[in-house]
């Protein structure tokens, strides 16, 4: 879009490459965006940004059958695993029969409570597709059935018989998709809305220009945190070095009182890393436009995903150089974004 507003020749910008005017602007290639920088790619619904529900908490039905929300326990033995002794989530007893929160999301006010170890109000949730009347705030995306009849190419004439129907889904009216931009001069980036093709298929889209609005705020130390989780709010891209498992860049394994931990700097603030509720790996590749051939794909820790730290200090005198913080590869294109939140046992 940045291109063709500043009415691009596309040929001789992949031509001259990196010494067009435009790359500039935009840089050249995956590797090479410029001077922009992208924190994270969004759900806005009715102009509120939401943020994806944790994977430590999970739902459970009461006695009076409705929907309840729980943060789930750490274990304090040790299990045996292929990464070594590690504490790992437990679910009680009582809670058997749990159900994961998965493609839930919510809005900034509620996403703090989780921060300030409270459990959210389920109610407050925005599902992707309709889901129980337990979940009222709304959902991202409507479907819709298209009936369609087998065609014989040849005859030029329909087959009689062979009806199909197919399910599509589209963007609800009161939901959309955000990116926060920087590096744009404001002579360089679009003073008013635009539509644009957006997807795979090329299907229009309006791009509209607002300000950005505030991160989620930190949270308030009132009483005893045992340390810190970091949420991850933006799939996390880990380069690997060596063997082992890094959960977090750069941390490495380490055992303590026949324990493995992991220990490692983030922004300058020492951490150990004592568990972690991770999602399944996102797999992500698509079409590579400079190149014309297919991206590899590559596995990121999906967006979800909490990470359970202790420092050497308490817990209120790093968090502020931790919270809202990008870790890991491909930062220029939003990944690893994190919030802080506390830990209570």
């Amino acid at each position: 879009m940045l291109g063709e507003l500043h009415d691009v020749d596309w040929r001789e910008y992949h031509e001259q490459k990196h010494d067009h005017p435009l790359a500039q602007l935009i840089g050249y290639g995956d590797d090479d965006l410029g001077p922009l920088h992208f924190s994270g790619v969004w759900i806005h619904k009715n102009g509120e940004r939401l943020y994806p529900v944790p994977l430590n908490i999970m739902r459970q039905k009461g006695d009076d059958e409705k929907e309840q929300l729980f943060f789930i326990t750490i274990g304090k033995e040790l299990v045996q695993t292929d990464l070594g002794n590690v504490r790992l989530p437990l679910l009680q007893k009582e809670r058997i029969g749990s159900k994961s929160l998965e493609n839930l999301w919510l809005p900034a006010s509620e996403f703090s409570r989780i921060l300030r170890g409270e459990v959210p109000d389920l109610k407050q949730c925005v599902s992707l597709l309709p889901q129980s009347p337990d979940v009222v705030g709304g959902h991202l995306l409507v479907e819709e059935a298209r009936v369609g009849i087998a065609r014989d190419n040849s005859r030029r004439v329909v087959e009689k018989g062979l009806l199909y129907q197919t399910r599509h889904v589209r963007l609800a009216e009161d939901a959309g998709l955000c990116m926060d931009v920087s590096g744009l001069s404001a002579t360089d980036s679009p003073a008013e809305n635009h539509l644009t093709r957006l997807g795979g298929e090329g299907r229009m889209a309006s791009i509209r220009i607002e300000s950005t609005p505030a991160f989620v705020p930190q949270p308030d130390f009132t009483g005893d945190a045992k340390g810190v989780l970091l949420y991850l709010l933006t799939p996390l891209l880990i380069k690997r070095v060596g063997k082992d498992w890094q959960p977090l860049p750069g941390f490495e394994p380490d055992e303590q009182n026949g324990r493995r931990i992991w220990k490692g700097e983030l922004n300058g603030i020492p951490l150990t890393l004592h568990t972690a509720i991770t999602g399944k790996a996102q797999r992500e590749g698509g079409w590579d436009l400079q190149k014309h051939a297919p991206r590899a794909v590559k596995s990121y820790i999906p967006a979800g995903s909490v990470f359970y730290c202790t420092g050497n200090d308490e817990p209120r005198k790093f968090v502020h150089a931790l919270h809202g913080l990008q870790i890991g590869e491909e930062q220029k294109l939003g990944r690893g974004k994190i919030a802080v939140g506390l830990w209570r046992e």
